[in-house]
């Protein structure tokens, strides 16, 4: 997946939120509640890290701190932003 693009991270991100969102109310509170932590905790870390990688601001051995929370709180203008430092 290439992520440089802004357009398409922000797509790969918001799009399953939305499909979560959307079908909320046919869910159970407590699959929802495991699908919101699923996508905060591990898909919207991995979506940053890949971008961050592809974008060469972090090496590969940084890739897992992006799991640790608001580590890469320094890489928000890049990420969210399109902003090259």
């Amino acid at each position: 997946m290439y992520l440089k693009s802004i357009l398409l991270f922000y797509l790969s991100i918001l799009t399953p939120l939305t499909i979560l969102v959307i079908f909320s109310d046919s869910l159970s509170t407590k699959l929802f509640t495991i699908l919101m932590l699923i996508y905060g905790l591990v898909y919207h870390p991995l979506m940053c890290a890949i971008r961050l990688l592809q974008m060469g601001k972090i090496s590969n051995k940084d890739f897992f701190k992006n799991f640790i929370p608001f580590w890469n709180k320094k890489y928000f203008d890049t990420l969210f932003l399109g902003v090259s430092a």
